[in-house]
């Protein structure tokens, strides 16, 4: 199993998280808290199920913000992809399995399968290396790796083995080579004491000679049969182990034409991998170059030119320098209607001064009087009424003065200014604001006229001669009919001066009003007969200059906006064209990289290349299952003879069986009679003595007969047991020994040269010295433990590949040691995956192999 990916729905810290594993050799790096632990409990969890409250000592990793309590793991096996999925649940959590080969759903019984018998406590000792207990190490044994290792694949190894150590114990407590207090130790030091004293005791006389010659011949008989008994169930303890290797050979004989020639360049996981990213790749480009084409074709069904388009198009240049002109056109506009205006309100203004002089509106406005006529005018009105015969009797001089109301000047300057100010500029909103101020200064002049008292200095001499009526009559027809006051009372010819002053003030601005408005009008005029070539498609019915331009404006706006969005329909074809050549570009290359792909395999076609590389598959576990088994069988030691069945070795255990029972009942018989001349070889003994010896020696010989054969049943199935579970376990136990002294000597920087496993372990140090394990520091008996650890995570590794976690496992390591143990690392990473988390990361390692915590 290869971990590829973590995807984290909410596990202590870790809420909604994504975290990609490097192979083979993934290093995760992050401070206290920053959640490693957390991570290799969510590992163990997802593989093996969540843990009660009972049985997590840490606690459960519940999240605290109510996210979903679980996550998956996206893995590899035997070249396939799987994602396992486990959330809250009974039993350990729900679980949801996945063949991401095939796209389809398996069942957690598939899943229990894959990963069987490991479970998290096999796990934990096999494949996972933190907190090092060292009461628990220093506890370790030979046999205590060996049940371990033999726990893994054999059903009921913990009772065999069990039943193996019982056994031992039963055995050591009958016999110890340099035992005393052994029962069968004691009976054999009793037995030789009693032959001593029956050697002493006995007497020398012809019949005890001769019984005592026919107990020895029968004692070498005896002999003689237990020796053949002894080969007979030797030879049958050889059929049995044979009947057990019988069907490596077998397969052994099956794989015998399976050879490392049949494997083929090109069809391992990679080129797998590359023959599917390219078929992802082409049926991407193919399924996208569907759609864009669609998209093009719908398109180009919706885009067509309308005349409007076609006629702005061909007239855009004329139309742009045109549209250009319009904010120059727009200020003229604003003058042509505030000129309007002003005349509208000049004729108003003449129409009402020209009522207050007379009633008649066809009166001519009567002419200005110049200052002589107009005391010419003042003396004859005054003569006139004095003409009943008073004469002026004051010879002094006198000055007359006279109110005249003229336009305030001052206030029309400034209007003026500001007013042609305004013109000056073509910004809209500051030149109606100046057409706006000027209007009103000019107003406020023309309504408010100032007044002036001109003082006429009079003769205070008296006329030469007093007027009469006819000839003042006379001289005032004369001056109305000069001056137009034909329809004017003369008493009103004085007081209407100002106002026919004020009238022809109005009538001289009015006609350069006018002139500027012919003049600005015929301007407008020639702009708009510009427009006369768009008839068909610009109608200017506004009356108002301004809407005018404004409708040109909208009109013109309205036609970009539709050659806009015919451009930008024209580009988004070109884009879509584009993009159909890159996409065909894109499919030829990766047809061309797959056609290149299958002509390197000689293959033609996705499904030749899947039967070759199943077949190449089925080949290279063929050849790893032919090395398994011929190793299996050198660790037997056993020979498989050729041709040998089954039922024949049966049938020559059954022989053999047979045999050694005929023996064995010769043994008895021959035994029996030895026992019976033992007695009457004891009845010729005149002592008494003798005869209880020879009793007792008799018994005492029963008893070690009986012990040994109860030695010999004991140590023989104990030691059968152990070679059956060795044959089941694929003889791991020699390899990982190796394997571990090896990663010791690389972990210790070739300090320690040896490790010796029996009862209890201990290591041998380069100078040859000797320590047990008690005596190793904590960081050696770390690196120890290690070792272990790996050799039996790689001896796993080709029948149960899963990950190595390592959780700050270097901590007690100086920096040297822990650069060996990273070393090593990369060394077993090549076997199966690594994946080491630690707080400190001051070693020499590749950078791109660290996950930093702190970066998530």
């Amino acid at each position: 199993m290869i971990i590829e990916r973590l995807v984290i729905y909410g596990y202590g810290k870790w809420v909604d998280q994504s975290i990609q594993v490097k192979q083979p050799l993934q290093i995760v790096y992050g401070p206290n808290e920053a959640g490693k632990s957390t991570l290799v409990d969510f590992i163990k969890s997802i593989l093996f199920g969540f843990q009660t409250k009972r049985q997590a000592v840490h606690g459960q990793y519940i999240p605290k913000n109510h996210s979903t309590y679980g996550g998956e793991i996206w893995f590899s096996e035997s070249g396939r992809h799987y994602k396992i999925v486990r959330t809250q649940g009974t039993h350990g959590g729900d679980i949801k399995f996945y063949d991401l080969e095939h796209g389809r759903e398996l069942t957690a019984a598939d899943f229990q399968q894959l990963i069987s018998p490991i479970d998290r406590q096999t796990y934990n000792q096999l494949f996972y290396f933190g907190d090092v207990n060292q009461s628990e190490v220093y506890k370790l044994g030979e046999m205590d790796l060996r049940r371990r290792i033999q726990q893994i694949g054999v059903a009921g190894a913990n009772q065999w083995i069990d039943l193996q150590n019982e056994l031992e114990k039963q055995s050591q407590e009958l016999y110890a080579p340099r035992g005393r207090k052994k029962a069968l130790n004691a009976q054999l030091r009793d037995y030789d004491k009693l032959v001593g004293q029956v050697e002493d005791a006995k007497h020398a006389f012809p019949k005890y000679q001769r019984i005592q010659a026919e107990i020895d011949q029968l004692s070498k008989k005896l002999q003689e049969l237990q020796d053949k008994l002894l080969a007979g169930q030797k030879k049958a303890q050889q059929q049995r182990e044979l009947l057990t290797s019988l069907p490596l050979a077998t397969e052994l004989q099956k794989l015998s034409r399976v050879s490392q020639s049949d494997i083929k360049d090109g069809f391992q996981d990679h080129g797998r991998i590359v023959l599917s990213r390219l078929t992802i790749a082409l049926d991407n480009h193919q399924k996208e170059l569907k759609q864009v084409k669609a998209k093009l074709k719908q398109l180009s069904d919706n885009q067509f030119e309308t005349p409007v388009q076609k006629f702005y198009q061909a007239n855009k240049r004329q139309i742009d320098e045109l549209i250009n002109q319009l904010a120059t056109q727009r200020d003229l506009a604003t003058r042509i209607e505030f000129l309007t205006n002003q005349q509208h309100e000049n004729d108003t203004t003449l129409t009402r001064l020209v009522h207050s002089i007379s009633s008649n509106p066809l009166i001519r406005v009567p002419r200005l009087f110049d200052d002589q006529t107009y005391h010419r005018v003042s003396d004859l009105l005054r003569q006139r009424q004095g003409a009943s015969g008073q004469t002026t009797r004051q010879s002094t001089r006198q000055r007359v003065q006279r109110s005249v109301n003229r336009p305030n000047m001052p206030f029309f300057v400034i209007g003026a200014l500001i007013f042609v100010g305004s013109l000056a500029i073509h910004q809209t909103m500051a030149s109606w604001l100046g057409y706006f101020i000027g209007i009103m200064v000019l107003g406020w002049g023309w309504l408010h006229p100032k007044r002036e008292v001109s003082t006429i200095q009079q003769s205070s001499q008296s006329p030469k001669h007093d007027w009469t009526f006819d000839e003042i009559d006379q001289q005032l027809n004369q001056i109305r009919s000069k001056f137009d006051l034909s329809d004017i009372n003369e008493d009103r010819w004085l007081s209407i001066q100002p106002t026919i002053r004020q009238i022809k003030g109005i009538q001289a601005d009015q006609a350069k009003v006018m002139t500027q408005l012919n003049n600005d009008q015929g301007k407008l005029q020639m702009y708009l007969d510009s427009w006369q070539f768009t008839q068909d498609w610009l109608t200017i019915s506004a009356d108002q200059p301004t809407e005018q331009l404004n409708q040109i404006e909208q009109a013109v706006f309205h036609w970009r906006r539709l050659l806009d969005d015919y451009q930008n329909e024209k580009k988004k074809v070109e884009i879509y064209q584009e993009m159909i050549t890159n996409l065909t570009d894109k499919i030829k290359q990766v047809t061309l990289s797959k056609q290149t792909f299958f002509q390197q395999r000689g293959v033609t076609n996705d499904a030749e290349f899947n039967q070759l590389m199943a077949d190449q598959q089925k080949i290279r576990r063929n050849l790893t299952r032919k090395t398994e088994v011929e190793q299996q069988l050198r660790v037997s030691k056993v020979m498989v003879p050729a041709g040998m069945t089954e039922i024949d070795v049966h049938h020559q255990i059954d022989n053999l069986n047979n045999q050694n029972n005929r023996y064995q009942q010769l043994i008895n018989e021959k035994s029996q009679r030895r026992s019976e001349l033992n007695i009457q070889l004891n009845d010729l003994v005149q002592n008494g003595r003798y005869y209880d010896l020879r009793q007792t020696l008799a018994n005492q010989q029963t008893e070690i007969i009986n012990s040994v054969h109860r030695y010999l049943a004991l140590k023989l199935s104990s030691d059968w047991i152990q070679t059956v579970l060795n044959i089941a376990t694929k003889g791991r136990l020699p390899k990982m020994l190796g394997l571990a002294k090896k990663y010791f000597q690389i972990l210790t920087n070739q300090h320690y040269r040896d490790i010796i496993f029996e009862d209890r372990i201990s290591v041998v140090r380069s100078d040859d010295v000797h320590f047990v394990i008690e005596e190793l520091s904590k960081g050696t008996l770390e690196q120890l433990y290690l070792s272990l650890i790996f050799s039996m995570a790689v001896g796993f590794s080709s029948q149960y590949p899963m990950p190595i976690i390592i959780d700050d496992g270097f901590a007690n390591f100086d920096q040297q040691r822990r650069q060996a143990a990273y070393e090593m690392l990369k060394q077993v990473s090549q076997q199966t995956q690594v994946i080491y988390f630690s707080a400190n990361l001051n070693l020499e390692v590749d950078k791109s192999l660290v996950l930093n915590l702190n970066k998530l």
